[in-house]
């Protein structure tokens, strides 16, 4: 890749690689927004609810937006 002078494709490559591994171990990606910050609790609850529901296990990657009013937005996929 260095030697083609693709160096700025590296970050995709990773990407997708990540995505290829999860996949092959039944995982998928959910991105959780919450207008407080969640507990170990709370977030473990949350894993094995949208486990439930996406049938696979997930990896959530919170963030905190303060200008929600409450609940969570959750982007599956």
């Amino acid at each position: 890749v260095a030697q083609n002078r693709r160096l700025f494709a590296i970050p995709g490559m990773i990407k997708a690689f990540r995505q290829i591994a999860a996949e092959h171990r039944g995982e998928t990606a959910a991105e959780v927004t919450s207008a407080h910050a969640l507990t170990d609790a709370q977030q473990s609850e949350l894993k094995a609810a949208l486990k439930s529901v996406a049938g696979k296990d997930v990896a959530i990657t919170v963030t905190v937006d303060p200008s929600l009013l409450g609940g969570l937005v959750v982007k599956i996929g």
